[in-house]
């Protein structure tokens, strides 16, 4: 088989094929930054409500807490302490559920009433306990029975 000379052509439009790219249009390309834009629109829209749930989420788990850590300590006094009928005691938190004197309740943030109330028997004191937290959430409440020795 001989071999044939090279032969060079010319460009002219007429003469060369349109180069082939795979590309996206103009079209293809503003469409995707139309959806790109509505779901991230969509997702920070939902952000707001999502950090307002967990903050309640987290109230909620600390106030829970709390209520236990006081019934606990009530649970845990002599019987002769238990005394109804006086007024609402009163007790400071910091973030961590640590307590905080009454010198400090201005770091607070829970704030803790508690009231003893006279149960239907002379055995049971009934311990409500109210917790607020200081950024503005919900006050959640709280009812326990305390067996009291006489």
């Amino acid at each position: 088989m001989p071999l044939r000379p090279l032969q060079f052509r010319q460009n002219s439009q007429r003469d060369s094929a349109p180069l082939s790219r795979a590309a996206f249009s103009l079209v293809e390309v503003v469409m995707a930054l139309g959806i790109f834009t509505f779901a991230l629109v969509a997702i920070l829209g939902l952000l707001p409500a999502a950090v307002l749930s967990a903050r309640e989420s987290l109230n909620l788990a600390a106030s829970l807490q709390l209520a236990d850590q006081l019934h606990a300590r009530l649970n845990a006094a002599p019987s002769a302490s238990l005394k109804t009928g006086e007024p609402p005691q009163t007790y400071f938190f910091n973030d961590l559920g640590a307590e905080l004197d009454n010198t400090e309740a201005d770091k607070a943030i829970y704030k803790a009433s508690v009231s003893l109330e006279a149960a239907d028997s002379d055995h049971l004191v009934r311990v409500a306990i109210t917790i607020r937290p200081a950024t503005g959430g919900a006050t959640r409440s709280f009812s326990y029975l305390i067996f009291k020795n006489l």
